[in-house]
């Protein structure tokens, strides 16, 4: 599951989230890490706001950002339509 949250200097991030349910104690535990997603056909990147870049330019001006991997919508229905 991921969610996009609004940071105290007004910009968003997406994260990550990954759940982890204990039956025997009736409980669940999660972990959210900040995550962006890079395009595994195309190699565009989501921003903050959803929107997907290309990498040269996203990764100038983030440097430091973690990656995982995901498919952009354009690339999504190429792939449907091709299938």
């Amino acid at each position: 599951m991921e969610n996009r949250s609004k940071c105290k200097d007004v910009s968003y991030k997406w994260i990550e989230w990954k759940v982890k349910s204990i039956l025997e104690e009736d409980r669940s535990y999660a972990v959210g890490r900040y995550s962006t997603h890079l395009c595994t056909s195309c190699k565009k990147i989501r921003d903050d706001m959803g929107n997907w870049n290309h990498i040269e330019a996203y990764s100038r001006e983030h440097p430091h950002a973690e990656l995982t991997h995901g498919t952009c919508p354009e690339c999504a229905k190429k792939f449907i339509w091709n299938n």
